[in-house]
Order: C-alpha cells, then structure tokens, then sequence
C-alpha cells in the first residue's frame, strides 16, 4: 500500500516499529555525564518508511534541520540496525526523516520488509 497522492522516490509503507531516537544536534549542548546522555535519547515510534525515510511519530523535541540517530529493529527481524537521517519537517505530533546513512544490511532488509509489506 502506497500513498498514492505523494510523489516519492520511494515507496513508503505505513507501520508501527519502536525506535530509540537520539539527536546529534550540533547546537545542542554536548552531554557531559551519563544522565545528560540518557536524557537525550527519545522512545519514538516509526509509522511509515521508505528506503529515503521515515515519519517519526514523537513529541515537539525534535526540530527541522536536527540530524538523528535511530536503532530500531524490523518486524521478522533479529538485528537491531542503525540510520542517520535528517529531520526535514517538525510539528507536534513528529516529524519527517530523510535517511542520510543506513548500513548495507539493514538496507537489505528495510527492502524486504517494504516489499513484504506491499506484497500483502
């Protein structure tokens, strides 16, 4: 199932997958202890993705122009994998990542599971 009134590159499917979110934010203020560090990472939920992206369901800390760092693992996977992407639109409900750097084998399997997905 695609969006069919959205131009994309990709397809994008609709899911629901937790992630961990964390923001590398160079404005923001480098974390100096644990506490800090474990206060910047965010439980975030993923309701679409593409292989370009994502919509990350979260609340209002995430900001237009922020670059992430997201964990998150696949339905029907074990690997938990890694992606950096860019936050290219914000509001209070989450906002829109473009993946800037995703590892070779979690794009093998996000293309799968879009497959999969679309498959059904």
């Amino acid at each position: 199932m695609t969006f069919s009134n959205e131009h994309r590159r990709h397809p994008r499917v609709p899911c629901q997958i937790e992630a961990e979110v964390r923001s590398l934010d160079q404005e923001r203020p480098a974390s100096s202890s644990f506490k800090e560090f474990r206060q910047n990472l965010l439980k975030s939920l993923v309701r679409n993705v593409s292989l370009g992206g994502a919509f990350l369901e979260a609340n209002s800390s995430i900001r237009k122009g922020d670059i992430l760092r997201m964990e998150f693992t696949l339905p029907g996977h074990s690997l938990r994998f890694a992606a950096f992407g860019e936050v290219c639109w914000s509001d209070k409900t989450g906002g829109g990542l473009r993946f800037l750097a995703l590892a070779e084998e979690g794009q093998v399997a996000l293309k799968e599971y879009i497959h999969d997905v679309l498959r059904h």
